[in-house]
């Protein structure tokens, strides 16, 4: 009986221990298959299941010394079905994808676990209990296995990339009239990328790196299987976690022109702090060749005050300032969306009409005005174009279901001026009761919890419910809530979004509006 146990036990850990490992990759692809970022987030949430391990091992002792070995194996039988059971139906929020690099990858970590489960549960059989401890440890170590995987493949995939680098390299060579833009900023990049083609396009043939492809090898995948010679117009989103990242793009592609939508306090555990983020954003700026144009935003100090070195032409706009090269007033809120004009060296320049809403969409909307009209873009081509903007899935998207209730959908990213201004637009929605859904917001270094309990004080001026994400991810927020003697009944602390919309069910009706602010991915 024993024996048998034994050998299913071998069996099931074989099915789990995969399941684990193609869970562990789907992390390190959400890390960017970069051993530092994924080692921060094993430091960070890994090691909080050592002591679970532990306490397993510490049990598989105490039962062997009773002599209930067989009953603890056969318990530990019934946990391992039901681990693969819920691994399986696990839903993601973003699926693990086999690409070629994830395959190379998987594939080797996968030797190296066959090879270190196949000499555990070959031990002499007298040492079988042993060998289920092993195996045990083994499932706590796969952390390793995979890190050890990625230093073997490094070669190959420098080897790799380099290949498709220089392919990338090969077909902007022969394309010399193209005109390339790049993009970049701590928020707004995307948005902004998005409505500059629905503009341009009004005059060019252009092409735009997809979604939020806004790394190195998002920009050599877009070449090299969407660029073509028919596109006079390439428009590169530039996006950045530490030093030195928007200038490897720049060496690709070299850029003429280039915009800085947003220089503050995002991504700061990589970057550290905002001198940091503001080195990095401006290295687009020094990319530039001499006869370039950059666009700067200058409601951002961090880019109102930096000094560039090279000639270039500078473009500050604002929706603040009128000191500046582009400036937009008379601001509007309206049902239907945002009413403003736009001003060209103190001479109104454009009347713009819009179904966007939120004061930054004003600011990414300034920016390509004011690239589109030095580009020869006519003014009622713009016009016509900003008049039919949809928003960016998942950034402020607005939808009104069968049963009259507002979704307000900012679930992309979140950060501590887009959280301010999803509020202000929660705010002048009409409702008859104001609902936000909300995990927080991540990746601010030392300052998140700072930043998290702002938010939550400015929740409380706007919502008249409150579900929060994560117990543990949200306690900032709650905080500020309280600190405004903010109604504990009517906050509501779930575990994740299915909860949440239980939740919401049982308090929605007709007429009420819910903002739902970002959505953290699987690894938090």
């Amino acid at each position: 009986m024993d024996n048998i146990l034994i050998y299913m036990l071998q069996i099931f850990f074989a099915l789990y221990i995969i399941l684990r490992l193609k869970k562990e990759m789907h992390y390190m692809q959400l890390n960017s298959y970069m051993n530092t970022r994924y080692f921060k987030w094993v430091k960070k949430n890994y090691f909080e299941k050592m002591r679970l391990i532990e306490l397993t091992l510490m049990v598989t002792f105490g039962f062997s010394f009773l002599g209930l070995s067989v009953i603890f194996k056969f318990l530990f039988a019934l946990y391992l079905i039901s681990s693969i059971y819920l691994m399986i139906k696990q839903k993601q929020k973003k699926k693990f994808v086999f690409t070629a690099r994830a395959i190379r990858l998987f594939s080797c970590a996968s030797i190296f676990l066959a090879l270190s489960f196949f000499t555990i549960i070959y031990f002499p059989s007298e040492r079988n209990n042993y060998s289920l401890l092993l195996l045990i440890v083994l499932d706590l170590l796969l952390f390793a296995i995979i890190l050890v995987a990625i230093i073997v493949v490094k070669p190959i995939e420098l080897l790799i990339n380099r290949w498709y680098y220089n392919d990338a390299r090969r077909i902007l060579k022969q394309m010399p009239d193209l005109l390339i833009i790049g993009i970049t900023g701590s928020y707004g990049k995307t948005s902004t990328k998005f409505f500059l083609h629905k503009i341009l396009s009004e005059k060019f043939n252009v092409l735009m790196t997809p979604e939020s492809y806004n790394t190195t090898m998002g920009v050599i995948k877009t070449i090299r299987e969407k660029l073509n010679p028919i596109h006079q117009v390439f428009i590169v989103e530039m996006g950045a976690k530490q030093i030195g990242d928007i200038k490897e793009i720049c060496d690709l592609v070299h850029p003429q022109i280039g915009i800085i939508t947003a220089v503050a306090e995002q991504h700061l555990e990589t970057f550290k702090n905002i001198q940091n983020v503001q080195k990095t954003k401006f290295e687009l700026a020094n990319s530039l060749p001499q006869n370039g144009k950059i666009y700067l935003n200058a409601d951002f100090e961090k880019i109102e005050n930096y000094i560039l070195n090279n000639n270039l032409e500078k473009y500050y706009y604002s929706t603040s300032k009128t000191n500046t090269s582009y400036y937009s007033s008379n601001l509007i809120y309206t049902n239907r969306g945002l009413k403003f004009d736009i001003y060209r060296l103190n001479e109104k320049l454009l009347d713009i009409r819009t179904k966007l809403l939120g004061k930054y969409n004003v600011s990414n909307i300034l920016g390509c005005c004011a690239v589109a009209y030095d580009l020869g873009i006519d003014i009622d081509n713009i016009k016509f174009a900003v008049n039919n903007l949809h928003p960016v899935p998942h950034r402020l998207e607005i939808k009104t279901n069968s049963n009259g209730i507002t979704i307000i959908d900012d679930a992309y990213n979140s950060n501590p001026n887009g959280a301010a201004m999803a509020l202000e637009v929660l705010n002048v929605v009409e409702g008859r009761k104001k609902i936000i859904v909300t995990p927080g917001m991540v990746e601010l270094g030392e300052k998140e919890s700072f930043y998290n309990k702002e938010f939550g004080r400015k929740i409380a001026e706007v919502c008249d419910y409150v579900i929060l994400v994560g117990e543990k991810q949200t306690i900032s927020i709650y905080i500020g809530l309280i600190e405004m003697k903010y109604n504990k009944e009517n906050i509501f602390i779930v575990k994740n979004l299915d909860e949440a919309t239980q939740c919401i069910k049982n308090m929605i009706k007709e007429n009420d509006v819910i903002l739902y602010e970002n959505d953290l991915p699987d690894t938090y």
